[in-house]
């Protein structure tokens, strides 16, 4: 790979970013299927984090594990938010039903980034968290095999001696042991090229590789599961056992106990896109305590956006009034020009431009479906469509 690196213009003090890429690279094929079969066990971490608050009152409402796919996920989050607030109004899942429409100004949101994950990361952090997942998805697969192919991966029954299919050029077969050969082969053998010399990679996995994106969102995963599954097992412990809690080390009572079973279904029901995370209805002294007490000390996280401020994640806002909270669009690149940071933002192909015919046709009815996705409430969709074609 040659090394090189892009500035990072939408920093208050611009930095760095260190990429390492080019074509036809040592590692790149294993890199592609290490990626592919990644994405394949997803699914599985999703069951195992509804599994881990599925019997804590509320715990009914978490749908899955932290992990995005796209904005679509911070949208369903935000409905269920929602849900969830008018329910505890009238006294679901226990709760004391709360008193006037007032509820928003309760919950808090923070938004946190990981500061150096890419290149801080020790490799034996890294083995041990996937290896942690690996085993634990594929061991609640009855022994059967990860088939994965360029469009997609399904568990499938092994060969008649037990042993996994062969693989064919258009598809790899992984059992928990062959994934974690592939991912060492690639952590073992990451090389770059500066100047006139070669390095050798040993902390952290470089932005650039295919297989890099999922194997931080799998590693994440891992201490995110570990966490919550901590938590909700220091509530199940006797009364006056010393148990950790956002306050120290204190004795449990009946008390802590719901408010620790509560912050564990707040916290599974919070979201992270690669190493972008949003917490969901989560106060500023939980999150800080949540956060130092689910990752590991080498990665580093740095609040971009907190309560009572605007909230800002992925390309939306996240904004509420008396009719609830929703989302809305939010463009970085606007925000940049207007402070001089970049010229005007060009928000549609010119019709000289070098670009194929259906892109330049396709810029509306793509913008179109991207709001539809990001922004809740009707009228915002209709101002939003209006403004870019009043743009255009």
């Amino acid at each position: 790979s040659y090394l090189y690196a892009t500035v990072k213009t939408h920093k208050e003090v611009y930095g760095w970013r260190f990429i390492a890429g080019g074509c036809d690279i040592s590692v790149g094929v294993v890199s592609d299927w290490i990626h592919r079969a990644c994405r394949g066990l997803v699914p599985t971490i999703d069951e195992l984090m509804r599994e881990a608050v599925a019997d804590l009152p509320g715990g009914h409402r978490c749908q899955g594990s932290w992990i995005l796919r796209d904005g679509r996920g911070v949208v369903q989050r935000i409905r269920d938010l929602e849900s969830s607030l008018r329910a505890e109004r009238h006294g679901a899942d226990g709760a004391t039903p709360a008193a006037g429409y007032a509820a928003w100004r309760l919950v808090e949101f923070g938004v946190h980034d990981f500061t150096t994950m890419y290149n801080t990361l020790p490799h034996n952090e890294i083995r041990r968290s996937m290896r942690g997942v690996v085993q634990e998805v594929f061991a609640r697969q009855g022994g059967k095999v990860l088939r994965v192919t360029r469009t997609g991966a399904e568990w499938t029954a092994r060969t008649a001696t037990g042993a996994a299919p062969d693989d064919l050029s258009s598809c790899k077969f992984y059992t928990a042991e062959q994934l974690m050969a592939d991912i060492d082969f690639v952590l073992d053998n990451i090389f770059v090229t500066l100047g006139d010399d070669i390095y050798r990679q040993t902390l952290g996995v470089p932005m650039g590789f295919s297989c890099s994106p999922m194997l931080a969102v799998i590693m994440l995963s891992f201490f995110e599961l570990a966490f919550v599954r901590r938590l909700v097992a220091s509530t199940e412990c006797a009364i006056g056992s010393a148990v950790d809690s956002p306050g120290g080390t204190v004795p449990l009572t009946q008390e802590l106990r719901a408010e620790l079973r509560t912050l564990a279904v707040r916290t599974a029901c919070s979201c992270r896109a690669i190493d972008d995370v949003l917490l969901i209805n989560i106060s500023a002294t939980d999150r800080r305590w949540v956060l130092a007490s689910m990752y590991p000390a080498t990665l580093e996280l740095k609040e971009e956006h907190s309560s009572p401020g605007p909230i800002l994640y992925l390309n939306m806002e996240i904004k509420h009034d008396r009719g609830g909270f929703y989302t809305d669009l939010y463009d970085k690149r606007d925000v940049l020009a207007a402070q001089g940071k970049m010229s005007s933002v060009l928000k549609f192909p010119h019709i000289a431009s070098k670009l194929s015919i259906a892109c330049k046709y396709g810029c509306m009815t793509s913008f179109l479906h991207r709001i539809h996705r990001g922004v809740m409430r009707v009228s915002r969709f209709v101002c939003r469509a209006a403004e870019r074609i009043s743009f255009m």
